[in-house]
């Protein structure tokens, strides 16, 4: 499954990235063509995964933090990353 993110690339800086979620990786790959900056974290690096209502942050030892759009289906998101991460994933906000 993927989702549409905006990845935080610096201060004031965030670009358009496809977050998809599949057999224990987190798959952030560029919506430019022209950047090839995909990333791919196994869930080995995995530390935690904190999702909020409106943002995310992917603990490895970098931390990438990023923003979900108002349209992002966030039951279908924690879902996903509880299946695939199961206890690192920790949810701050109710999900109805």
């Amino acid at each position: 499954m993927t989702f549409d993110v905006r990845l935080k690339t610096g201060f004031f800086k965030t670009q358009p990235y496809f977050l998809t979620i599949s057999q224990g990786q987190i798959i952030l790959t560029p919506q430019d063509a022209d950047d090839d900056g995909r990333l791919v974290i196994d869930a080995d690096n995995v530390q935690s995964i904190y999702l909020t209502s409106g943002e995310f942050e992917i603990i490895t030892d970098v931390i990438y933090t990023g923003i979900l759009p108002a349209h992002t289906n966030i039951k279908q998101l924690s879902h996903l990353l509880a299946t695939e991460f199961g206890e690192k994933l920790i949810v701050q906000y109710e999900l109805t």
